[in-house]
């Protein structure tokens, strides 16, 4: 559609697909990432797995954890059947996914070179599943020659074949050595792992020996090389690239610390202690409405105490008339006066007492007591002194002083009680109004949280296994590690290794004594001569009545003893002729020249 962006479908989630993902992280295109399985595999270590030095996790890392930063990236688990190129589809084994840009980065294999056979026996190191397989295999043998009395069988299961002298096969020999010499050394009792099959002899066959030479020294070159600096330049690799994977999530993981804590602090009155606030919003929510009812209650309380104090201010009057007996004109006794103020403590008194009690409680009672004694002794005293004398005076009533005290501390009371009301009645109408943000807060708080805690675990992880990285290295470097080394560099041959000379020399021999007897032989056969009167008889039909002796003549003996001495002497030359060649097989005299005119030999070195 016009003015949607590109679709970009990656096949493959190794290392060319992945580093194609993160080449067009945010960039103004759409990503899909397509792999069958959802995480990411560093081959260069299979072989540890292989051979128990590391956990599978330790080599794998989640696609869509890798990629998670890159909000353009996708990540789809799923199997690709075929391509629809007219369509511009990517078929799947559940669907299909249009692209505008295909790129395919789905690896390599291994091939057995038309010999399928093999894998059944020789796996290859390619996947986890094919690691795990050779582990079983590796540690099964070690099993198998525990168990094993047959000291050849034994010794065929303590033997392993790795074919392939590239880094994998010659660090998975190397590891499978170092698990035999250090890891299981002390493991078995009726084996010695170490013991296991380390001295080889490699060799090569070709005409010219100087080309069968220069070979084996370059695999020999290439074998000791891989072996020294090939495993600590993956655990190099391997620790640099754990490093970048560290960096980044450390930079994500302070990023989502300082959202969680900006979050915690703009939210913390209504974020449940559990997730880091000052209580949960229910409880709160309720707290306040409860001191919302207290602070009402106290309102009604000091309230009626300022309507019980008001109505009495109203029962007391303003001045008193005093009327004593028994006074000088404009004086009163000082007894009196003490009386007068007596009775106004008295009643000041019975007045704050029913404020909190009743008229029937027995202090009420026992103060109404104390003032009715205190006005008789005011009359009996004026009645006895004073004559008929008397005097009227107007004063100020005391108790109604201490009620208006009373009275404006009420007010000022209630006004408090009716402040904490309004505050506790509006932090109650806020919360009330915050009751539906809250769960959306919780959520977006433990969103957080939870990508928090994902990335967390991710930098987690990578740590323990920059770790192990490190500790592999010190291991590599300080440990008794196994060597490789060359006991016999390879020669320039001088014997040919084919066909056995020995074995030729002793064959032609044979077959020539063999020759002479069915040439001696053939020509008997041919001879028309009779030895005797029997092949006579049986060679003619006619009767044979007698024979005549021959009688051999001095020139005859001697012509016969020549063929016998010409026989004996050929025979023992033939025999010398065989000697001398056994002798230069054995000793390789005069090979060098034999090596001359090997073009002209069907002989290999």
């Amino acid at each position: 559609m016009p003015g949607a962006r590109p679709k970009v479908v990656i096949i493959g989630g190794g290392f060319g697909g992945l580093y194609a993902a993160k080449a067009l992280g945010n960039a103004p295109v759409d990503v899909v990432l397509i792999d069958r399985r959802n995480f990411h595999l560093f081959q260069p270590l299979l072989y540890q797995v292989a051979t128990g030095g590391l956990s599978p996790a330790n080599i794998a890392a989640p696609l869509r954890a890798v990629l998670n930063r890159y909000a353009n990236i996708s990540v789809l688990l799923a199997e690709v059947t075929g391509f629809d190129l007219a369509s511009r589809r990517v078929l799947l084994a559940d669907g299909a996914v249009d692209y505008d840009v295909l790129v395919l980065a789905t690896g390599s294999t291994h091939h057995y070179f038309g010999h399928d056979a093999w894998a059944a026996r020789a796996p290859g190191l390619k996947t986890v599943e094919d690691a795990l397989t050779i582990r079983s295999k590796v540690f099964y043998a070690f099993e198998a020659a525990e168990r094993e009395t047959d000291p050849e069988q034994r010794t065929a299961w303590l033997s392993f074949v790795v074919v392939g002298g590239g880094p994998t096969g010659v660090e998975l020999a190397g590891a499978i050595a170092e698990v035999a010499r250090m890891t299981l050394r002390n493991d078995y009792r009726n084996i010695r792992p170490e013991a296991a099959r380390n001295l080889f002899t490699i060799e090569y066959a070709d005409r010219d020996p100087a080309l069968a030479r220069n070979v084996l020294q370059a695999f020999l070159t290439i074998f000791i090389e891989s072996n020294v600096g090939s495993q600590r330049k993956d655990i190099e690799r391997t620790q640099a690239f754990i490093a970048g994977q560290v960096a980044i999530y450390e930079r994500q993981l302070r990023e989502a610390e300082a959202r969680v804590a900006q979050f915690r602090e703009q939210h913390r009155d209504m974020l449940p202690a559990a997730l880091g606030g000052e209580g949960n919003f229910a409880a709160n929510l309720a707290r306040a409405r409860e001191q919302m009812a207290a602070a009402k209650r106290d309102l009604d309380d000091a309230t009626a105490r300022r309507a019980v104090t008001a109505r009495q201010l109203a029962s007391v009057p303003r001045v008193l008339e005093v009327t004593q007996k028994g006074w000088a004109t404009g004086m009163l006794r000082p007894q009196v006066a003490n009386l007068n103020n007596r009775i106004a403590e008295a009643e000041s008194r019975l007045s704050e007492m029913l404020v909190r009690f009743t008229a029937n409680h027995p202090d009420v009672i026992a103060q109404k007591r104390i003032i009715e004694q205190l006005h008789k002794q005011r009359k009996d005293l004026g009645e006895s002194e004073g004559g008929n004398e008397s005097l009227t005076e107007r004063v100020s009533n005391p108790v109604y002083e201490q009620l208006q005290i009373k009275f404006a501390d009420a007010e000022t009371a209630v006004e408090m009680a009716q402040r904490r009301y309004n505050d506790q009645k509006r932090e109650v109408e806020r919360l009330e109004a915050m009751t539906q943000a809250v769960p959306k807060l919780e959520a977006d708080y433990n969103d957080l949280t939870r990508e928090y805690g994902n990335i967390k675990k991710m930098y987690t992880e990578l740590l323990e296994r920059r770790e192990s990285a490190r500790l592999s290295q010190e291991v590599d470097t300080k440990a008794d590690k196994v060597e490789f080394r060359v006991i016999e560099p390879p020669i320039l041959p001088v014997l040919p290794s084919y066909p056995n000379r020995a074995l030729l020399a002793a064959g032609v021999f044979i077959a020539a004594i063999g020759a002479g007897v069915f040439v001696a032989y053939g020509l008997a056969q041919f001879d028309d001569s009779f030895a005797g009167a029997r092949e006579l008889r049986n060679a003619l039909p006619y009767p044979v009545i007698g024979t005549v002796s021959l009688v051999t003549s001095p020139d005859s003996l001697r012509a016969r003893r020549r063929g016998m001495i010409t026989f004996a002497t050929a025979c023992c030359m033939l025999a010398a002729a065989y000697g001398g060649v056994s002798t230069v097989i054995v000793t390789g005299v005069g090979t060098a020249q034999l090596a001359q005119y090997r073009h002209l030999l069907p002989i290999k070195f």
